[in-house]
């Protein structure tokens, strides 16, 4: 803002420019050839009323402006042409805005600008001036006067000068200074001054009334002397505050005896770079130390209640997957040391992906989900099913996983055990509802046979007709054959399944077992006439149960006669490759699909009829796979469909102890 130009300055211009209008006043129309001074300075003086940085207006002795300069024109917003010829009372009726326009406000404005003899003075001004711009912006003027005698006679000049930028800056100052005055006044906290012999000069807010006290029973009075006891305590920190440095501390019972908890900031007040004193604030704290404490008091409980249960639990970040704390029991299960455990990543102990852990995590913090079933890796390398519960708490600022993980391999173990043996009571089940189904029916059928056949066999003897005995004698020695094999089949697994079925491996020779085993069969061979082809070695033996080999034997050999069509052929191959031996028992029958080959060697199965409708009970290849694992060997089978069938039996050489 252009610096105003004082009174002295202003008069001693106008001054001159009075001695130059008296001077050319003197001068004579003969030397008008010359050049006019009067112009000249007329000139001056009209660049100097334009453009001096500040509003001057001229009126005579009635108020009517004679003169109004550009300044002003900027100010108001109205041009010299405007304004003059009118009273300056018009004019100002036209800027001043209605809220304070009143007679005595307009009165005092009158006097400032037409007081005879006035004193230019702007200290004299007894307050500003509102006005209202032509363009509607309000500004704050100040205006002085004075008079001026001219050979038109005497005039007031009044001086303008815009305060409108100081006083809306005094304004908002005064604003914030209120405000913080009732910020203070509205606070709790102690606030007061101290010199520096640590005598109380002033005091802020009105806190003292929290207290019982006046702010006369403080001032002037030194601090120490008002903390009592805690005297020394609070002199160490003050005079640190009086050697310039900023000291913040908790105290209790300051004033009073109550239980009461303070922070004090001590900061010294400067005077040109030299401590003069000192400003304290002291903030009541009491809520948050108890909050503190019983913060701790929780911590410590919930620590307590972390380390001394024998749950294992760990404290997790679940953005990272660090594990950043475990309690002892943890330690034990996992087999590592506190420290170890808090350097590694759930990742390195859960056998899922970061990826899978990462999903799992966020479910815990994000739904109510808060069970899972885990594998957890221990320091030993053993994998651990386990039960997790994750429940998100807030630690701190942060938010953790805290994970409670019971190990769980045992119940698994157990609930796999548990299933294993439903299994097995099914299938128990299952044999002994086919069990009932095989005395029920099967064994039945055969014993039909022989009945009826004897009894044809009985009428024909007595007629004397003899051409059909033969055939009689031969359905009742096959039904006798298929009702043996059954007996034998159902005695054996039933000694088998109670136990009494005793292992006694000894060494046989299997060529003369297999011979023994076909001449048995040869009936039911003759009846297909199925050619059969037997590749062993004449002095091959075996090492194992004689009884339940005859049996494995007997059992494939029926079935593949069972399912070979008439004029087909049965190959039985035993082979002995070092540490096995290797029986296959192969036909070119009807062969079976993949669901047949699933189905086998299950006691709920359903048989299939032979070719020549021949019925079985799969009771034997049942007893068959039992006795071939009593040896620690296998059974498996290879067929297709139309082609025939392959039953391959291995047993070890050297057998598994009984």
């Amino acid at each position: 803002m252009p610096k105003r130009p004082t009174y002295t300055e202003l008069e001693a211009r106008v001054k001159e420019l009075e001695n130059q209008v008296a001077k050319l006043s003197e001068t004579t129309d003969s030397n008008a050839h010359l050049p006019d001074p009067l112009q000249d300075n007329t000139i001056g003086y009209e660049n100097l009323f334009s453009k001096i940085v500040c509003g001057i207006v001229i009126t005579n002795t009635v108020g009517t402006i004679l003169d109004w300069n550009d300044y002003l024109e900027q100010l108001t917003g109205l041009s010299k042409t405007a304004v003059k010829g009118k009273l300056i009372w018009e004019i100002l009726l036209q800027l001043i805005p209605e809220e304070v326009r009143n007679e005595e406000y307009l009165h005092e404005i009158r006097e400032q600008f037409l007081r005879e003899n006035a004193v230019f003075e702007w200290d004299e001004i007894s307050k500003e001036i509102l006005i209202c711009s032509q363009e509607g912006q309000q500004k704050y003027i100040k205006a002085a006067s004075f008079t001026l005698d001219t050979p038109d006679g005497k005039r007031y000049v009044s001086v303008i000068n815009d305060e409108s930028e100081q006083k809306f800056v005094e304004f908002a100052y005064e604003q914030q200074l209120r405000r913080y005055i009732n910020i203070i006044n509205s606070s709790n906290d102690i606030m007061f001054t101290l010199n520096y012999d640590e005598v109380i000069t002033d005091i802020l807010g009105s806190w003292t009334s929290n207290f019982g006290l006046s702010k006369n029973e403080l001032l002037g009075k030194r601090f120490l002397e008002l903390v009592h006891d805690n005297a020394y305590f609070h002199e160490g920190f003050i005079k640190r505050a009086l050697r310039g440095n900023k000291v913040i501390y908790e105290c209790s019972n300051i004033f009073s005896d109550l239980d009461k908890h303070y922070q004090l900031s001590l900061s010294p007040l400067l005077n040109e770079a030299h401590v003069e004193g000192i400003l304290l604030v002291g903030r009541d704290i009491t809520r948050l130390k108890k909050n503190e404490m019983a913060l701790k008091e929780s911590e410590l409980r919930l620590k307590a209640i972390f380390s001394q249960d024998q749950s294992v639990k760990l404290l997790i970040n679940p953005d990272s997957g660090q594990i950043e704390d475990a309690n002892p029991s943890a330690c034990v299960f996992y087999g590592y040391s506190l420290e170890e455990l808090k350097n590694m990543n759930i990742s390195e102990i859960n056998i899922l992906s970061f990826a899978d852990i990462k999903a799992e995590m966020n479910l815990a913090r994000n739904t109510n989900k808060n069970y899972f079933n885990f594998k957890h890796k221990l320091a030993n390398g053993e994998v651990h099913d386990v039960e997790v519960y994750s429940t998100p708490i807030h630690y701190g600022q942060h938010q953790k996983l805290f994970s409670i993980i019971h190990d769980i391999t045992e119940r698994k173990q157990a609930e796999a055990e548990l299933r294993e043996l439903n299994t097995q009571l099914k299938e128990l089940i299952a044999t002994k509802d086919k069990f009932f189904s095989i005395i029920a029916h099967d064994l039945k059928s055969p014993f039909n046979v022989i009945l009826g056949f004897g009894e044809l066999l009985i009428r024909n003897l007595e007629k004397k007709d003899y051409n059909k005995l033969g055939k009689f004698a031969e359905n009742i020695q096959s039904a006798s054959v298929q009702a043996y094999d059954l007996l034998i089949n159902l005695l054996e697994w039933s000694r088998m399944q109670t136990g009494k079925l005793q292992f006694k491996p000894t060494k046989f020779n299997i060529n003369d077992m297999i011979d023994s085993i076909v001449s048995l069969c040869k009936y039911n061979l003759a009846q297909k006439n199925i050619d059969i082809q037997v590749q062993v070695n004449p002095e091959l033996t075996l090492y194992a149960d004689q009884n339940m080999i005859h049996t494995i034997l007997r059992n494939l050999l029926t079935n593949a006669i069972k399912f070979t069509n008439t004029n087909g052929t049965i190959s039985i191959v035993v082979e002995n490759l070092g540490f096995r031996t290797e029986i296959c028992v192969i036909d070119n029958g009807v062969g079976m699909t993949e669901q047949q080959l699933n189905n086998l060697f299950r006691i709920d199965n359903n048989t299939t009829l032979g070719t020549s409708q021949e019925k079985g009970t799969g009771l034997g290849l049942i007893l068959c796979r039992e006795f071939v694992e009593r040896h620690g060997g296998t059974i498996h089978v290879k067929s297709t469909k139309g082609k025939g069938s392959e039953f391959i039996v291995s047993i070890p050489n050297a057998l598994p102890d009984e």
